[in-house]
């Protein structure tokens, strides 16, 4: 992915300097490592933990919250208006210098099967910029949707990507990750381990419409219609919600609550 702030010449950030010692964040995702490990560059905070850096938003994301494809993993607060170096192999801000740690890999290993009743491919054109929020509710279906194909079909999708400025800058990023399948950790938890709590509670509906869209994305084919949710409000996520299917693998035990068994599998249907 491209882009990027403008390129700083001095670390000249009040009380950087003067800072005791480094802090090495808990985790970067792997995009956001080359961004890091890069030429310096000069962005300023948006709010909420987010960095803006030309048309590219990086989330400083507190410990405790959810790894984000375009996160940098840390204890610390990045204020609205805030400078922020980035570069070199670490982020200077005028409280702390930030170095690597771990890396993140934000494209998840897929272990379970993903399917829609009556699947319909969202008309993403439409849907790009739609709802309120930073994330719209119609870029998280659309997110959602574009990481379902990569992930579960191989499926390019770098075409469906909006063209600047038609959503939020935080928005364009997230999608250019998703349509490279990196995803949030929540997902992670529904691909992986096929525990969707943490997704559903991820954001106010952002988990939802992702998982919908995810949905959609696992069972698109060439015979589905093009369609669009009927609208974006919580009460349309929950009855398209009903329509979701995963299904895992377990190797002893009964199916639990929610679940039904079906040829070796365990089917949970979410109502």
């Amino acid at each position: 992915m491209r882009g990027g702030g403008e390129p700083a010449g001095r670390y000249e950030i009040s009380g950087a300097r003067t800072a005791s010692k480094a802090i090495v964040a808990d985790s970067v995702s792997r995009p956001v490592l080359g961004l890091l490990c890069g030429p310096r560059r000069s962005g300023t905070g948006m709010g909420l933990g987010y960095l803006e850096l030309g048309r590219r938003v990086v989330a400083v994301v507190p410990r405790g919250r959810p790894r984000m494809p375009n996160g940098i993993h840390v204890g610390l607060s990045i204020e609205r208006g805030q400078r922020v170096v980035i570069g070199e192999g670490r982020m200077v801000t005028s409280d702390a210098i930030v170095v690597a740690g771990p890396t993140w890999e934000p494209r998840p290993d897929v272990r379970v099967s993903l399917d829609f009743a009556e699947p319909f491919v969202p008309d993403c054109a439409s849907l790009i910029g739609k709802g309120e929020g930073l994330t719209p509710a119609g870029d998280d279906l659309v997110a959602g949707y574009l990481a379902g194909r990569v992930l579960f079909h191989g499926v390019s999708c770098e075409d469906v990507l909006p063209r600047r400025g038609r959503t939020t800058k935080l928005s364009e990023t997230l999608l250019r990750h998703a349509a490279q399948g990196e995803m949030p950790e929540p997902v992670h938890d529904l691909l992986v381990r096929g525990e969707c709590r943490s997704l559903l509670a991820f954001g106010h509906s952002s988990g939802r419409w992702l998982m919908i869209g995810l949905c959609l994305g696992a069972a698109a084919s060439r015979e589905c219609p093009l369609g669009t949710p009927e609208d974006l409000s919580l009460a349309s996520a929950d009855k398209l919600l009903g329509r979701c299917r995963l299904r895992l693998r377990r190797r002893v035990g009964q199916a639990p609550s929610g679940e039904r068994a079906s040829d070796g599998w365990r089917t949970r249907v979410y109502a």
